[in-house]
Order: structure tokens, then C-alpha cells, then sequence
């Protein structure tokens, strides 16, 4: 079973039914056969091949198959959270803490109560945690891919994101709404417009980030190149919370 990276308060939102819609960019990869437009493999592209890449799919000369995207409709999928592993012999490796909440769930073994987090656990990275550990799963019910920039309001409160009331109480006493849209372009620079950096062999080989803002360019970061992609190509994927 695959999982599925989500922050704290975007699991908060899908646990209470207002998140049911999740965006992740679309990597495309510079594909081993010339007449393959598109593929998951190989090195990445220039700068200049992604634009003309990209060119040709605004303009519907090339489609975006959904059978290439990670997550496939009728998939069931768990939600990776920041977790404690029990390492102890009270709590065992099969007790979990979820750090965001600080609940306690006993996959094997006798429950105790008031664990001492810093003594009987390790802290665990989302990015390691197993389906056996998780607490939440969803099922793929669509798939579809488009721009980033393309969500509309509504679209960006079923991405769990709300309209926040902004205020400046001195001098002027201004009061404005912050619409959803522009919140979950914040989140999206949170998550995508850092630097990421692409292993080969597990050496750093150059580093990637994915932008709300329009615009492709290669600068350098940390001595090698950094590849950004502006208003990315994204597969929305819609789901539902199930048991497990």
C-alpha cells in the first residue's frame, strides 16, 4: 500500500471532511525512447525541453495520460504523519504515538497509559512511516491533471483551505477577507517552492522546486543546479476518508 504525505493541519482538515482534494506535481523525466513523449524515467529535463514539453500540452498536442500518476482511482492509500515508535519494553516497536495529537495506538501488545515520549519512544519522520502504523486511509475516486494556477475557489476549500479574515486595527482599522485561493497558494509555496534535492546513486546529482509563481529558469544552490518550474503541471486527485 502506498503512502501519502500530508501536513498536520491538511490531515486535521481531511479528518473533519473538509479536505477531499489533493494536489501533487507532475515530474516529468526526459523519457529513454526520443518518440515517448512522456515517461517517469531517466534524467531530468533542461530547462528548455520542459518549456517546449509543456508548450505542447497547453496546447492539447500532448496529453497527460492519469495511468502514469502515482495514485490510480479505487486505490486505497494511507496518510503519512510525524509519529513516535515505542522502544522500551513496556511500549514495544508495535506502539505508536501520533505527534500531532499525541494519541496512542497499540498495533500488538497490552495498552498502558501516559507514555514518557522522550524515554520509552523515538521520534519518527512521516516520511517512514509504515501502513502497518497508520491511522487514516483514503480511497482514489478521481484523478485528472492541469495547471496549478488553474484551481478555482471553490476547488481551494476542497483543498481543505478557508477564507481568513486579515486586520489592521492601527492606524486605519482595515478589515479584508483572505480568500481561500490565496491561502492555498501560500500552502503550495510552503510545501513546493523549496529546493529539493534529486539522488542518483544517493549522490545530490542537482536540486528541483515547483512554484506557484509563472516561469522556468535553472540557478545554482549549494553548488549545483537548481531546475524551477513555475505554475506547475499538478494530477488532482479527489478521495475519501475509509476505514481500514
Amino acid at each position: 500500500m502506498k503512502g501519502i504525505l500530508m501536513k498536520p493541519d491538511m490531515i486535521q482538515a481531511t479528518v473533519d471532511l473538509r479536505k477531499t482534494v489533493t494536489r501533487r506535481v507532475v515530474k516529468f523525466r526526459k523519457p529513454p525512447n526520443p518518440k515517448s513523449s512522456l515517461s517517469v524515467m531517466g534524467r531530468v529535463y533542461s530547462v528548455g525541453d520542459m518549456q517546449r514539453e509543456l508548450e505542447l500540452i497547453d496546447k492539447g498536442i500532448i496529453k497527460i495520460s492519469p495511468s502514469i500518476a502515482r495514485y490510480q482511482v479505487g486505490e486505497t492509500v494511507y496518510i503519512k504523519e510525524a509519529w513516535w515508535q515505542g522502544n522500551s519494553p513496556t511500549y514495544g516497536k508495535h506502539c505508536v504515538v501520533y505527534d500531532s495529537d499525541k494519541q496512542i495506538a497499540w498495533h500488538e501488545g497490552t495498552p498502558f497509559d501516559h507514555p514518557d515520549l522522550q524515554k520509552d519512544f523515538l521520534k519518527k519522520s512521516p516520511l517512514f512511516m509504515p501502513a502497518w502504523a497508520a491511522r487514516h486511509f483514503l480511497k482514489i475516486t478521481g484523478v485528472s491533471a492541469g495547471r496549478v494556477q488553474e484551481i478555482t475557489e471553490a476547488e481551494a476549500i476542497a483543498e481543505g483551505c478557508i477564507n481568513t479574515v486579515m486586520s489592521d486595527m492601527w492606524p486605519n482599522f482595515n478589515i479584508s477577507i483572505k480568500p481561500a485561493s490565496l491561502n492555498y497558494q501560500d500552502l503550495w509555496n510552503s510545501i513546493n517552492a523549496k529546493p529539493k534535492p534529486v539522488r542518483v546513486n544517493g549522490i545530490i546529482t542537482h536540486y528541483e522546486s515547483y512554484p506557484w509563481e509563472e516561469g522556468s529558469r535553472v540557478e545554482t544552490y549549494r553548488g549545483k543546479p537548481h531546475y524551477i518550474y513555475g505554475n506547475p503541471f499538478v494530477w488532482v486527485y479527489s478521495f475519501k476518508m475509509i476505514d481500514k
